[in-house]
């Protein structure tokens, strides 16, 4: 073997070793929009193709949420007009081999489903566990600038004019066990959405559903689901398959405050569900895994 081969083969090894390390964002590494938001990409089913799907054996199990955060720390469930502001995504990882965080997030205008912006990264990711990322169709996300050891991502963001109405905030995030794949990891998305200040519209409404949780995860049998909702309203609870198909669907109307109720997995294959709780306008979901 020649000493030019070999130093060939030692350099195709190391960058074979650099680009499995590569924990970049999706919108960095791929172009591709994984939040579940409108017009992100899609499953072959159409359905939309987030952390969810590709980060679901377990055995590790994640919750998330999107809070927004005046500058002082306050937080506030609506925006004023060219405003700073902190979007805190919160990962919720349970498991004892998780190594880090990610995810990706993006804000729409409820009225059209356009991107908001407005995100930016005040310290560069020497500072900061976050990174900004525009694809080629134009959107703009936060993501992950590396796999994070800190469930918590802090992204600064600026309100947009007067007049803009109701947005929507897509998350979708994973806790990984740093195996330089995607088997036994746990992922999630939330969503946020945010009123405009001294806004008239009665259809704008504030975040419904947050902290759907299922437990114990993995089930063998019956699961219990537990969640929060702010306000007394009809909601729906559906698990699907990661194939989209539906296996078990709610439709009930819950008060203000934490609901606990039965999950019927006992008939249900061996598999990653997908337990996605709604009020018809926004929604937060849960990876369970059943043995």
């Amino acid at each position: 073997m020649t000493i030019k081969y070999v130093s060939a083969l030692l350099l195709s090894t190391v960058l074979a070793f650099g680009l499995l390390g590569n924990k970049n964002g999706r919108a960095s590494s791929q172009g591709k929009g994984n939040t579940g938001a409108p017009g992100d990409e899609l499953n072959a089913n159409g359905t939309p193709k987030t952390c969810v799907n590709c980060h679901n054996a377990g055995p590790i199990t994640a919750t998330m949420g999107i809070h927004l955060l005046e500058l002082d720390g306050d937080t506030v469930t609506t925006y004023q007009p060219n405003t700073d502001y902190i979007l805190r995504v919160n990962m919720d990882g349970v498991g004892s081999t998780i190594t880090g965080y990610g995810f990706q997030m993006i804000g729409l205008r409820n009225s059209n489903n356009s991107d908001v912006k407005g995100m930016s990264d005040f310290g560069g990711v020497t500072a900061n566990n976050y990174k900004i990322a525009t694809i080629q169709n134009g959107r703009t996300y936060a993501e992950h600038s590396n796999t994070s050891p800190k469930d918590t991502f802090n992204v600064r963001w600026k309100s947009p004019v007067a007049g803009t109405g109701a947005i929507t905030f897509y998350a979708s995030g994973n806790a990984v066990n740093g195996n330089n794949g995607t088997g036994g990891d746990g992922a999630a998305t939330a969503t946020l959405v945010l009123t405009e200040e001294n806004t008239s519209n009665a259809e704008e409404t504030l975040q419904a559903v947050s902290a759907v949780q299922v437990y114990p995860n993995p089930a063998r049998e019956e699961g219990t689901l537990r969640f929060f909702t702010a306000t007394e309203q009809a909601y729906q609870v559906q698990v699907t398959d990661l194939w989209g198909r539906e296996i078990w669907v709610l439709q009930q109307t819950f008060g203000a405050g934490t609901q606990v109720l039965p999950l019927p997995m006992t008939h249900w294959a061996a598999g990653v569900y997908l337990v996605r709780v709604s009020d018809g306008k926004t929604a937060a979901s849960v990876k369970v895994l059943k043995i």
